[in-house]
């Protein structure tokens, strides 16, 4: 678990509690000052989550302070707290109740833009602080005077380990918006990588004796170099490539072999590097003529022979025949007309006309989708 969920895990297990009605002696102010006492405790019982969760020095930096106040400064002076006062699961939120600042503190179980809930110490259903108990409170954004966030680990977002070409196929419709296109790119990556996010060049796993698992953990913790070995989705070889999606990937607190990350990056490149091949793949009129450039313009291959092009193609095909349902669109361009665009695709200007409603056969528009069958 990560470290944000173990603090609101301990948290949560204590709600009910309820310091002793009659002295007002609690478990908190008990372990925190080493004798029962009736302090107030809603900034203790913070302490004592933190230091039951094995965590003491993301809390005031492993000292001790009762003072919603003297916390605040702290964190403050670390350009620990939020200035947008929108506290995040995990965050540390100080109230301010008839104008008093610092009255209470609460640990931050989520926030929905209006209302935020906390666990708290030392509350009651019908007092903002000094009320006796543990319990989960839901509090107006008005009442929150500021939020801190503790330097909490960030937990990687984990290595993809199986194939999901249904998630890698939505991803890039809603990017290309060409079935052609995306069809074309994915044939490659199904023939690079079997869309296995963490897929590292086969050869390499045997040269190193190492597994695609092992390998992505070791990168990810920096006890092994990302150069030497084609990886990811599309085989990223290259070191400037795979410095490129490595430093993207810890940008992101991604490992360097998660699928989101990895198809984030496939897209920056295609917009910056590689602006000819997204071209032909969100304007491609066949699968073909889309697996071809990805093959030479960005796969780039040793092996760049018509029957390997073909061979890939015929992977695309089948990609397109899956998830495009035998439908063909196309989106108008400058300059194109009915008659045109029927030659292009073998069909007529009737069936065109008929497929899409059309009214006026004179009148299409640069950016319109047709269906072509």
């Amino acid at each position: 678990m990560s470290q944000i969920t173990d603090i609101l895990a301990k948290a949560q297990s204590q709600i009910g509690y309820k310091e002793d009605p009659t002295t007002g002696y609690n478990k908190y102010n008990k372990d925190y000052y080493g004798y029962d006492c009736d302090y107030a405790w809603c900034v203790v019982f913070v302490w004592w989550v933190f230091k039951e969760c094995g965590l003491p020095n993301l809390f005031y930096g492993g000292k001790k302070t009762a003072s919603c106040g003297t916390l605040f400064k702290y964190y403050q002076a670390c350009a620990q707290t939020v200035t947008t006062k929108v506290p995040q699961p995990g965050d540390l939120v100080e109230f301010t109740f008839n104008g008093v600042q610092h009255c209470h503190i609460g640990i931050c179980e989520s926030f929905d833009g209006t209302y935020v809930t906390t666990i708290d110490g030392n509350t009651s259903d019908s007092s903002a602080s000094d009320g006796g108990q543990v319990l989960r409170r839901k509090r107006h954004k008005n009442y929150i005077y500021g939020v801190i966030r503790p330097a909490y680990a960030l937990e990687l977002k984990p290595q993809t380990t199986t194939a999901e070409p249904d998630r890698i196929w939505q991803y890039l419709m809603k990017h290309i918006n060409n079935a052609f296109g995306v069809a074309g790119l994915m044939g490659n990556m199904q023939a690079e990588s079997a869309f296995i996010a963490n897929n590292l060049q086969n050869s390499y796993n045997k040269k190193w004796g190492i597994d695609d698992y092992q390998y992505t953990e070791e990168v990810d913790a920096g006890t092994r170099s990302f150069i030497g070995g084609g990886y990811g989705l599309c085989q990223w070889t290259s070191s400037g490539r795979k410095q490129g999606l490595y430093d993207y990937c810890k940008s992101q607190n991604a490992s360097v072999g998660n699928i989101d990350a990895q198809l984030d990056w496939l897209m920056i490149e295609l917009n910056k590097s590689y602006k000819s091949v997204l071209n032909v793949l969100k304007n491609a009129t066949s699968v073909k003529e889309a697996s071809d450039k990805v093959l030479t313009g960005f796969e780039r291959p040793k092996d760049q022979s018509e029957a390997n092009k073909q061979r890939r193609a015929d992977k695309g095909q089948a990609i397109y025949d899956k998830y495009a349902g035998g439908e063909v669109w196309y989106t108008v361009k400058k300059g194109d007309t009915l008659t045109k665009i029927a030659n292009m695709f073998n069909t007529t200007v009737d069936m065109l006309v008929q497929l899409n409603n059309i009214s006026n056969p004179n009148l299409i528009y640069p950016g319109q989708r047709l269906r072509i069958k």
